[in-house]
């Protein structure tokens, strides 16, 4: 250290009175040196118990949200005479005492009662929109730079002491207490403290991380992840340092510096919007123990601006090393394009750069990652991870004379970790996050049991009759809805979308418990609620509590569900589908007389009623892969023998050939003939569309019990001795559609599993197997070229064939050429979606006058995001009444269940129904599971709603070998996969079925339509999806395609993606 520095601090505490009380302490005996032991273990949350790895000075800060748990952070003064005294931290003493150095001359810090003075320039003061007279603790260290710590404890003991004033308590709790004589607020309710939390602590981060997800269920996933750090090398930080000086030392000009940048950034992301245009976004500002402050944001774009291609990835995100010759700058910081360099003694390429945005890395000169937000599975760690809260150490007080070993479960304490930067940029009252638009907390409450707040001094019966103790959000979104129109077409939820609540006079304006989670559900789904009692009022029954009134809305399961989903069904008079429908639910002795109407007018004992009954029951469960005795309905020794077991020689073929040459009247030729016999024939297809359209079709997951998690080593889930494996062993023919579709190791399974219940080892056990379908589509033998659905336009028909070989010309660089006749022009989303669903259904009011021609018109698109899309806006412009079914969502944590369930609400991952599945008469569905594929209930049959019931619907068949033939379609539940898009494991109870106006280009497989329309929102992602959605059609007349341009570069409109393996085609048709 320097002599001369050393010596001018010597004589300045020589003039410092304080200084004399810090020499007096060296006569304290019995005081020892304490050392800081920082705990390091991986155990701990390491995103904020990671060990410090700068060299920085920063404070530990054992904090606690309970305020009656809170500790002095006061100074001990003794004297020589053996007395103590306690300094006070708002004493005007403390801070000399505890910072000599900068109080050198011992002058007064800040204490209670400073007075404002009116000259400007004296004191810094905060934005605020009414001056207060007394100075405050922040206002004071803006002035004089003071650590943070002591402006916290200040805020926290001054909601402390007005803790003992104000008092809240239910509104029927006042009610009740007067009422029993008592008139003296302070003997009511309970003490309270405002604000409830540190702002940056956990309970307030986990308060912005709900709301955070709230915009994520109103406007979707992110689009857009950033990270911006501060650059401690900025010239505006650099220019401001004495010679030889370091950043570290100057954390208040780091501050300001880098919310000069955050500020500049934001106007560039939200005003200037170079990525689009915003929708909604949050930021949240974080001090780590790095030391340099940084920014997470997480953005939602418009609709318009939404990113859906890798082509509009590469024009925000980079993740290459910037060439030398085009971006030398960049280059110099992060270093070459495709050529491995040496920095910092390693070879680094490409796969070291973290991805980024070169205009953003150019301009701000620091540390921007920028990631695209793919999926919705991103979006609960990303929200939690931005949210973490603060940096924290574990850590304990140790004496340096002793060899004292530290029990590190039971001795650390956990702290903040609070370095330089971030006690400035607290102190300068910047904002610490963000959230763009606001999230308000609506309040809920069973009647009369909203909170009051009241002064301990008032007299409860002047509280009781104030007009504002009576009034609360519910109270008066009630009340609003007795005398506003507008307000009865909203949700609860979308109230304040609207309607401005104001605290002050208890009122909506316009803008210019568990009993409690049942009040949630009915206001997130009932419009315009009059008062509590409208709101549990059902089709004019009053409901005794809102978990009933939630239950005969629909919105909750009864556990006598199944019960009443058959009981509704009996209703109808249709035995035999009432009998399917048992076989799905299984509910004998209630329904056994129900089921048996039909059977009774032909035989004359019960007994044998009850055994054609069990009979039929019995053929339609082993048609599911069931046995009957399984389910205890049937005596053990009926059984039914399937027939004679024929052997012939192996023999395996494919039948390939592209969409519309005709295989399925092969497959059905080949089906009668076999079956004319006397033997068995099964039609199996890798799709529940192309099941659906054969002769007792059946998917080939349903039919051999293939695992939906294969690998070489498995085989089919097949007992020997089971029914299947009876009917397997007598099958003369097996025929498997759309096998290209199916992975390698589906068919080995099968291969297995013939070899196995057969006991050979030929080839598929010795069994005649016929494959088919086309490599085109999804990704010898005889060949069949020519198109029969494509017959009446040849130049569509070879235009198509070519497209799907993906060869020049038609398709060059995976780019291809739509044909201007097909083509809707692109203006915007909405108008150019409208125009192409007049152009398909022309007008939907005559849908239901001729049914069977509009079900062979749809609208195809990539994704299911965009079938829902689509099918919400012709199912409110389809003639007749809306019928709504809610899902019940249910978190496999039951613990997040109330936190996490509007939320889940929000998702439909692929292969589930929606959480509000809206249906009108007469509208065309798809099943989504197999319920009876031997009876057309297979996933993707098409249907037709006929009637509807609480827990069932009544529909028909539209398509296909049962067409015509009217089921019932119960709620199913639902377990989505936990690696699916979701992200979140859930369970779903819900009709399996969706709206088919529109539907996946996959699902579309092995139809052929009268018109078809396909949306591309975002170019098709796997082989042959162009080739399927086209070949559909029998014209070129009969096709509308509508182009989303992916990119602001390309101005061509007619050009979209057409993925195609050729590879895979040239091996699939050689020898």
């Amino acid at each position: 250290m320097n002599p001369s520095i050393i010596a001018q601090l010597i004589d300045i505490l020589h003039i410092n009175p304080y200084s004399l009380f810090f020499r007096s302490l060296g006569d304290l005996s019995n005081l020892k040196n304490q050392v800081i032991h920082i705990r390091s273990d991986v155990g701990l949350d390491q995103c904020v118990f990671n060990v410090p790895t700068s060299s920085q000075v920063a404070a530990i800060w054992v904090e606690n949200e309970d305020p009656d748990q809170l500790r002095g952070r006061d100074i001990c003064v003794f004297s020589h005479s053996g007395g103590s005294h306690i300094v006070q931290y708002y004493f005007g003493c403390y801070d000399p005492l505890q910072y000599p150095l900068l109080f050198p001359l011992g002058d007064t810090g800040w204490h209670q009662g400073i007075q404002r003075v009116n000259r400007g320039s004296t004191l810094t003061t905060l934005n605020r929109k009414r001056e207060d007279p007394i100075v405050s603790c922040r206002e004071y260290y803006c002035y004089k730079l003071q650590i943070r710590e002591k402006i916290e404890t200040s805020r926290l003991d001054y909601f402390r002491s007005k803790q003992q004033h104000i008092r809240s308590e239910l509104y029927q709790g006042i009610v009740d207490t007067i009422t029993l004589g008592e008139t003296d607020a302070s003997n009511v309710g309970k003490r309270i403290i405002l604000p409830s939390s540190f702002i940056g602590g956990p309970r307030d981060m986990r308060k912005r991380y709900m709301e955070a997800m709230t915009l994520v269920q109103r406007y979707g996933k992110p689009d857009i992840f950033l990270t911006m750090t501060c650059n401690p090398n900025w010239q505006e930080i650099s220019n401001e340092l004495r010679l030889h000086k370091e950043s570290q030392n100057r954390p208040d000009l780091v501050a300001r510096v880098f919310r000069a940048k955050l500020e500049e950034l934001k106007d560039r992301l939200f005003k200037q919007q170079i990525f689009g245009k915003v929708l909604a976004y949050v930021y949240v500002i974080e001090h780590q123990k790095r030391w340099l402050p940084h920014a997470h944001f997480l953005i939602i774009l418009q609709r318009n601006w939404k990113l859906y291609a890798p082509e509009s990835f590469d024009e925000i995100v980079s993740a290459e090393i910037p060439d030398k010759n085009t971006n030398l700058h960049l280059h110099n910081a992060r270093s070459d394009n495709g050529i491995t360099v040496k920095l910092r003694g390693h070879n680094l390429d490409n796969r070291w750069v973290v991805p980024y945005n070169p205009y953003l890395l150019a301009t701000f000169d620091c540390y921007i990652n920028v990631e695209i937000c793919s999926t919705i599975k991103a979006v609960k760690y990303l929200y939690k991870y931005v949210y973490k809260g603060h940096d924290r150490v574990a850590f304990n007080l140790v004496s340096q004379q002793t060899n004292q070993q530290i029990d590190k479960i039971q001795q650390f304490q956990s702290a903040r970790w609070i370095a330089p930067p971030e006690a400035m940029w607290r102190i300068y009252g910047f904002i610490v996050n963000e959230m763009y638009p606001s999230v308000y907390s609506l309040h809920l409450h069973l009647e009369d049991k909203h909170q009051v707040t009241f002064r301990a001094n008032e007299d409860l019966i002047n509280v009781l009759n104030s007009d504002r103790s009576a009034k609360s959000m519910l109270t008066e979104f009630f009340a609003l809805n007795q005398v506003d129109e507008n307000a009865r077409t909203l949700l609860y939820k979308e109230f304040l979308e609207f309607y401005v609540w104001s605290q002050q006079y208890k009122e909506w304006t316009h803008r210019k418990k568990k009993t409690r989670y049942y009040l949630q559900i009915l206001l997130n789904h009932v419009r315009g609620p009059l008062s509590f009692e409208d709101l549990r009022t059902v089709d004019g029954v009053v409901a005794p509590t809102f978990r009933e009134a939630a239950t005969m809305h629909g919105l909750l399961q009864r556990d006598s569900s199944l019960q009443d989903c058959l009981h509704e069904a009996f209703l109808y008079q249709m035995p035999s589908s009432l009998r399917r429908l048992f076989a799905t639910i299984l509910l004998w002795e209630r329904f056994e007389q129900d089921m048996s109407v039909d059977f009774r007018s032909t035989e004359d004992s019960m007994s044998d009623v009850r055994m054609q009954v069990l009979r039929s029951i019995s053929f339609t469960l082993e048609s599911m892969g069931k046995d009957i005795n399984s389910f205890y309905l049937l005596d053990d020794n009926i059984c039914f023998v399937l027939g004679k077991v024929f052997s012939n020689e192996a023999a395996t073929f494919f039948v390939d050939g592209p969409a519309g040459t005709g295989k399925t009247f092969l497959y059905k030729a080949l089906l009668a003939a076999v079956r004319s016999r006397k033997l068995v024939a099964l039609a199996t297809a890798s799709s529940g569309v192309a099941a659906s359209i054969l002769p007792g079709g059946r998917t080939t997951h349903s039919r051999f019990k293939i695992p939906l998690d294969t690998d070489e080593h498995n085989i089919c889930c097949v007992s020997k001795q089971s029914a299947i494996a009876k009917l397997l062993r007598v099958a003369r023919l097996i025929i498997w559609d759309e096998a290209p579709m199916s992975r390698k190791q589906h068919i080995q399974a099968l291969d297995k599993m013939l070899r196995d219940i057969n006991d050979s080892e030929l080839t598929f056990g010795g069994k005649v197997v016929v494959f088919g379908g086309d490599f085109r589509q999804v990704l010898p033998v005889f060949h069949l070229s020519e198109n029969m659905r494509a017959r009446l336009d040849p130049i569509f028909s070879e235009y198509v064939l070519e497209l799907g070989n993906g060869m020049p010309p038609i398709t060059v660089d995976e780019t291809i050429k739509i044909l201007d006749g097909m083509l809707v022009p692109y203006e915007d989303d909405c108008t150019s979606l409208d125009h192409l669903i007049d152009a398909v259904f022309h007008d939907i009011h005559e849908y239901s006058i001729n049914i069977s021609a509009m079900m062979n018109r749809a609208i195809l698109t990539p994704n299911n995001s965009y079938v829902d899309e689509i099918n919400a806006l012709l199912i409110h412009k389809f003639p007749g009444e809306l019928k709504r079914y809610y899902s019940f969502d249910e978190a496999i944590d039951t613990s997040e269940q109330s936190i996490m369930e509007d939320f889940l609400n929000t998702l439909t991952p692929n292969g589930l129904p929606p959480h509000e599945l809206l249906l009108k008469i007469n509208c065309p569905i798809m099943l989504l599971i197999n319920i009876n594929p031997s009876e057309g209930l297979c996933n993707g049959t098409c249907l037709i709603c006929r009637a509807f019931d609480q827990n069932v619907i009544d529909a028909k068949i539209a398509v296909g070998h049962h067409s015509g033939k009217r089921v019932f379609i119960p709620r199913i539940p639902f377990l989505p996969n936990v690696d699916e898009n979701s992200g979140f494991p859930f369970k779903r109870t819900q009709l399996p079925i969706r709206l088919s106006f529109a539907m996946t280009i996959n699902k579309s497989q092995g139809q052929t339509l009268d018109f078809v329309g396909i949306y591309l929102p975002q170019p098709v992602f796997s082989h042959g999806q162009l080739y399927v959605a086209l070949s559909r059609a029998k014209t070129a007349s009969t096709v509308r395609i509508l182009i989303r341009p992916v990119s602001t570069e390309r101005s061509e409109k007619n050009c979209t993606k057409n993925i195609v393996y050729t590879e895979l085609l040239r091996l699939a048709s050689s020898d």
